[in-house]
């Protein structure tokens, strides 16, 4: 197991990343309850603050003269930060997707209209515009999958489908 001098309470140690862990385990624990949300399990961020307890061993250079403690205490801080960054982004992609679905199917001029007013409205539209209609509504398949197709990202899928929907809608009323 690799082995690595690391500077603690101003001596240096040669310990393993497994004694590290041992020793920094509070301090794993510690920074990740202060970063506990209602929406992200607890799990996930301890495991998260284990990762950047791993990273900070890797990337620790003693001959820089700081104390380990504080150096995996950023890197710990900086990783989770990150990993509630990526969270929150899927927690908003999610919301938008879930909002343009249920503004579809909530829309009562789209209950209204029959079928060939509807194929009227699509015909209007332009190619790519079609070609997601028809992936998202007659092969059902899910933004991501869709943004997989057309080498776009999910959000972007779901900006085109509200920009389709706003137009059906201006061109009803």
């Amino acid at each position: 197991m690799l082995c690595k001098k690391i500077i603690i309470n101003g001596e240096i140690k040669i310990m393993n990343c497994e004694e590290v862990y041992l020793k920094f385990k509070n301090l794993i624990y510690k920074i990740s309850s202060q970063y506990y949300c209602d929406y992200i399990d607890f799990k996930d961020i301890l495991q998260t603050a284990n990762i950047g307890l791993i990273k900070a061993f890797n990337s620790y250079d003693y001959k820089k003269n700081i104390y380990f403690s504080s150096y995996v205490g950023v890197v710990i801080k900086n990783e989770i930060l990150q990993f509630l960054r990526n969270e929150k982004r899927k927690y908003i992609n999610d919301l938008e997707m879930y909002k343009s679905y249920e503004q579809i199917y909530n829309e009562d001029f789209f209950k209204n209209l029959d079928e060939n007013n509807l194929k009227y409205y699509i015909c209007k539209l332009k190619e790519r515009e079609k070609l997601i209609v028809k992936m998202y509504f007659y092969d059902n398949l899910t933004h991501e999958e869709i943004g997989k197709k057309l080498n776009c990202c999910q959000a972007n899928v779901s900006k085109i489908l509200r920009r389709i929907i706003n137009k059906i809608r201006k061109e009803i009323t």
